[in-house]
């Protein structure tokens, strides 16, 4: 059953809602892994926006994870993947998000302005919480769920992602992945 309704949101959601829009700005679709994947002429790092689709208790709902993925800045034990062949986790943890966690709602956003930056105590209780969106066998709620996302990619993911897509970033990240690995190599 739940390979029949990743086949039946791969057609009805991705295809034909999703593909169009995030090739329109120069994403490239790999049906395989639903990833959508784009190279940064910026920094030679492949920005990465992956559809994970609900097993178990949550089938017939997705979410959306974004990435930033640079081969230099590979902490892997094998080779780094192919450019156009990697996926989200494959990328630095600091440089994996999910979509979810980007939405501000009124909520958060009196939290921000009563207690400040986002850094704080507080964003772990009334912050943004991961997101799935609901996939049902109408058509009409369907659409409305996955155009509500696609709303979203369109303004904090793909910010995210721009924002993310910066070399020194990517650099301080992966030194401190190093070094809290050297740590377990003694």
């Amino acid at each position: 059953p739940a390979h029949g309704w990743n086949q039946r949101f791969e057609y009805r959601c991705i295809r034909t809602v999703i593909k169009p829009k995030l090739e329109e700005i120069g994403f490239k679709y790999d049906s395989r892994s639903r990833n959508f994947r784009m190279l940064s002429g910026k920094t030679g790092s492949v920005k990465i926006i992956n559809f994970q689709v609900g097993q178990r208790f949550l089938e017939g709902k997705f979410t959306v994870n974004l990435a930033i993925f640079n081969p230099e800045f590979y902490n892997g034990k094998e080779d780094p993947p192919s450019l156009d062949n990697v996926k989200e986790y494959d990328c630095l943890p600091a440089f994996r998000q999910r979509l979810g966690m980007l939405i501000e709602t009124r909520f958060t956003l009196f939290f921000l302005k009563l207690f400040g930056p986002r850094d704080r105590w507080w964003k772990y209780m009334f912050g943004p919480k991961d997101r799935w969106w609901k996939c049902s066998v109408s058509e009409r709620s369907t659409t409305i769920s996955v155009m509500k996302a696609m709303e979203y990619i369109l303004i904090q993911g793909l910010e995210w992602l721009d924002k993310n897509d910066d070399l020194s970033l990517l650099k301080k990240s992966y030194d401190q992945v190093q070094a809290r690995l050297k740590i377990f190599e003694k």
